[in-house]
């Protein structure tokens, strides 16, 4: 089975404190026991916590979304719009005579007229997922 991460806020600090201030291993649960009453590393703990939710936020949206863009454009169509880019379009003159065996991806869905590749499509949601919507600002 796969190992994480711990996520744990204790030894999140402890490692930090460790490899990036330099403390040594003997010195460390002294030093926290004491400095964890402290205001600040409350207020750490806390926006510790608004972030693993905004995180598992992000990635039930992935999950709720992922092989399912009929989903995602029924439930979002601004972030649609943005797919349809990435989704070759297979609309005739005359109507919507729509031959499937244009579709040359291996994993793919059919809707509005639409191929989705679901690689493609599975890949460009994870980015949207875990893009910084900052755009690069601190």
């Amino acid at each position: 089975m796969t190992e994480f991460p711990d996520l744990d806020f204790d030894n999140i600090m402890e490692e930090f404190f460790l490899k990036h201030k330099q403390f040594s291993e003997k010195d460390f649960p002294a030093f926290w026991e004491d400095y964890k009453k402290s205001p600040i590393v409350e207020d750490i703990r806390c926006i510790f916590k608004i972030w693993k939710e905004r995180i598992k936020s992000r990635f039930a949206f992935y999950l709720r979304y992922k092989d399912n863009p009929k989903l995602l454009a029924e439930e979002r169509p601004e972030e649609y719009s943005c797919l349809r880019e990435l989704c070759p379009s297979y609309e005739r003159e005359g109507g919507y005579k729509v031959d499937h065996t244009l579709c040359t991806f291996p994993r793919c869905v059919w809707f509005s007229w639409r191929c989705v590749d679901l690689k493609k499509y599975n890949d460009w949601l994870l980015k949207l997922v875990l893009e910084d919507s900052n755009d690069g600002k601190e």
